[in-house]
C-alpha cells in the first residue's frame, strides 16, 4: 500500500473493515480494502466510503492483477472482464 496515502487513509481503511469484515467477493475475512474506482484515475474518490469494498488478500490480488492486465482501454473487455461492447452477445442478452 503506498505510504503516500496517509494517516486519513489508514483510518478510513481501519474503520471500513470494521463495518465490513468480509471479502465481497467470496465472503472470507477482509483484510485489504479496495478503491472501485482506481485512485490514479478518480483521485477525488480516494476518501470516500462508497468508492471502497473489502476484499480478501487474494482477491485483492486477482483485481490488482486484472486492472493491469487491462490497462489498455482500447481491451475488448472492462476490468470485470465483462465484454465493453455494447453489441457483445453478452451485453445484447442484458436488454
Amino acid at each position: 500500500m503506498p505510504a503516500h496515502y496517509g494517516k486519513r487513509w489508514f483510518d478510513l481503511r481501519r474503520k471500513f473493515i470494521t463495518y465490513n469484515p468480509t471479502c465481497e467477493r467470496c465472503g472470507k475475512p477482509a483484510t485489504d480494502v479496495d478503491h472501485i474506482k482506481d485512485v490514479k484515475h478518480h483521485p477525488e474518490l480516494m476518501l470516500s466510503w462508497g468508492n471502497l469494498r473489502s476484499m480478501c488478500h487474494s482477491c485483492h490480488s486477482k483485481r490488482t492483477s486484472n486492472d493491469q492486465i487491462h490497462i489498455d482501454k482500447t481491451s475488448p473487455c472492462d476490468v470485470n472482464g465483462y465484454p465493453t461492447d455494447p453489441e457483445h452477445p453478452w451485453n445484447v442478452l442484458k436488454k
